[in-house]
């Protein structure tokens, strides 16, 4: 169990400094399509260890894969040329600071914080969507091997069960290949010129996609047109909200008018923070809710898509009234002329 915690730690703490080391170097188009493909190539890397190695080997090959590439990084540093394309990022004048509100009672790195926050409109609004998101895919990942071989009608401890997991494990292997593919392509899917013509659409898809998914997993013990349903959605829609989920907030960030890059280590930190709070959530609430209904495991998918029902209805309204505010103040404004 410890060891399990501290790779999750591990994990969480990578996360932020490579992101933003991505945005610092690359445009948001560019670093969002490269983290997308390195982690579509470190998916299917991570799959075939599970699937074709035994527990204690695909542990230890993958805690050698990451010592490699850990070390391989502190010991060659960044390129020069690598170093010069951030000069250039950083060149260009940073938004002025807003003042700060007077007579507020509260420290002055949590004022700090939230006055960067505040300055980007919808922030706090793309961490709710990304809560959800991150929510849905730690719950489905945890739950969705157990939950294949329960609607396959198995018993845990039997060669049924066993070949369901396996069965299980290559729907994942085939969505890690969609998972790779829609990463090469993610701008032209969540960029302003994309089918959604913005991360902000993007993100409201890709949350609806893994509610579905969810919901069409809850369902498919019942007919068995459902369970090839839930096998296309967990091999097509879910890998494709993934990619969108992990990568759109951080280009959507990039791409704001008084976006700061000098606040990007902190923005990007607080964006991810919306994972290890998913992380917890699943880990402290999703156990008992199985347990309350009798060990049906689909009941935690099913709690998982009426918060992401939530959060979508939620952000979609304040949305709308920001919209209505911002057009009557537009309104007002033009009267007065």
């Amino acid at each position: 169990i410890l060891a399990s915690g501290m790779a999750d730690l591990s994990h969480d703490m990578l996360v932020t400094p490579t992101r933003a080391q991505m945005n610092d170097i690359f445009p948001p188009d560019l670093a969002e399509s490269r983290s997308a493909t390195v982690a579509g190539i470190a998916k299917i890397v991570a799959i075939l260890c599970a699937t074709l190695l035994s527990r204690t080997a695909a542990f230890l090959t993958v805690a050698a894969i990451a010592a490699v590439a850990t070390l391989t990084q502190l010991a060659a540093g960044p390129s020069k040329e690598t170093r010069e394309i951030g000069e250039i990022r950083h060149q260009g004048d940073s938004p002025e600071p807003v003042p700060e509100a007077e007579g507020r009672i509260c420290p002055a790195g949590f004022r700090d914080m939230w006055r960067k926050t505040n300055r980007h409109e919808g922030f706090w609004e793309m961490w709710l969507l990304q809560f959800a998101g991150w929510l849905s895919v730690c719950t489905w990942s945890f739950y969705f091997s157990s939950v294949w071989a329960d609607i396959e009608g198995t018993t845990p401890g039997t060669p049924a069960f066993d070949a369901a997991v396996h069965k299980a494990t290559q729907w994942l292997l085939y969505g890690s290949i969609v998972f790779l593919v829609s990463g090469t392509i993610l701008p032209y899917l969540s960029g302003p010129t994309s089918v959604c013509r913005g991360e902000w659409t993007a993100m409201f898809v890709a949350i609806w996609m893994m509610m579905l998914t969810l919901l069409v997993m809850c369902l498919a013990k019942t007919a068995a047109w459902l369970e090839w349903m839930a096998a296309a959605w967990v091999v097509f829609a879910m890998p494709i909200a993934y990619q969108v989920l992990a990568n759109a907030p951080f280009a959507w960030l990039e791409r704001q008018p008084s976006f700061d890059a000098e606040a990007r280590g902190l923005l990007t930190g607080i964006f991810n923070a919306s994972l290890a709070t998913s992380q917890a959530a699943t880990a402290l609430l999703s156990g008992p809710i199985v347990a309350s209904f009798n060990g049906k495991l689909w009941t935690a998918l099913a709690a998982v898509a009426m918060v992401d029902l939530a959060v979508l209805t939620a952000v979609a309204l304040s949305s709308f009234s920001a919209r209505l505010c911002k057009g009557q103040g537009a309104n007002l404004a033009n009267s007065d002329n």
